[in-house]
């Protein structure tokens, strides 16, 4: 610290770190050093009697420290779900990388995660660091895919004389609904139908029990009753 009431600083030699300036008012040196660097430079004090010798001041810029945020710690999402982009980022403004743990569930590309299948997969952000940034901590995200909901369509119940029992019959073709593109995947078994009473009524709901999934891709995928 200068003494005797100084006036004005002034750089003698040497230049300072990218990033920090000298207020020759004042003599601070202020501001966020921009790269790894070490300098030495000498700074000369200027008060109504003179000018003081240059001191010397060392600097040692090392590596700065950064963090990954915006990555929630848990997600949850449904096999056929569309494909959608992850927004961490690092407070040194490098670019996140990505990756995941099981590529039959979920599968990345740059930050755009695509899913594969129903499981649980573990979604890696990571930032390596550069000349000027130590590597972050990687964060880590679990994720869940759920299978598909499947529905059936196609069938229309049979009118039918009350005789006291639940039994039901009904018309049409059963068909799939909310298969997930190209998949390969049927309705199988052989089904019964019922009343959930026996009671005669009109619009009554039909329980279909005995439907089942087959294929390649059944497994991504949930018969809903």
């Amino acid at each position: 610290m200068a003494t005797n009431s100084p006036t004005s600083y002034a750089l003698a030699s040497g230049t300072l770190p990218a990033g920090l300036s000298l207020n020759t008012t004042s003599g601070i040196i202020s501001g966020t050093p921009t790269a790894i660097s070490s300098a030495s430079v000498t700074v000369t004090a200027t008060n109504g009697s003179g000018t003081s010798s240059p001191a010397t001041l060392t600097f040692t810029i090392s590596p700065g420290s950064q963090t990954i945020t915006g990555l929630s710690s848990t997600d949850t999402k449904t096999y056929g779900a569309s494909s959608y982009s992850l927004s961490a980022t690092a407070t040194s403004g490098l670019t996140i990388s990505y990756a995941s743990s099981n590529t039959a569930v979920a599968t990345i590309s740059g930050s755009t995660v695509t899913i594969v299948g129903p499981g649980t997969t573990t979604i890696t952000a990571s930032q390596a660091g550069d000349a000027n940034w130590n590597a972050a901590s990687n964060v880590t995200q679990a994720l869940t895919v759920n299978p598909k909901n499947l529905t059936i369509s196609g069938l229309t119940g049979v009118n039918r004389a009350y005789d006291a029992t639940t039994n039901a019959s009904v018309s049409g073709t059963a068909s799939l609904v909310g298969i997930v593109g190209t998949d390969a995947v049927s309705l199988a078994g052989s089904p019964s139908y019922s009343f959930a009473s026996k009671t005669v009524g009109t619009g009554k709901s039909i329980t279909a029990t005995g439907f089942s999934l087959t294929g390649a891709d059944a497994s991504k995928d949930k018969l809903l009753s």
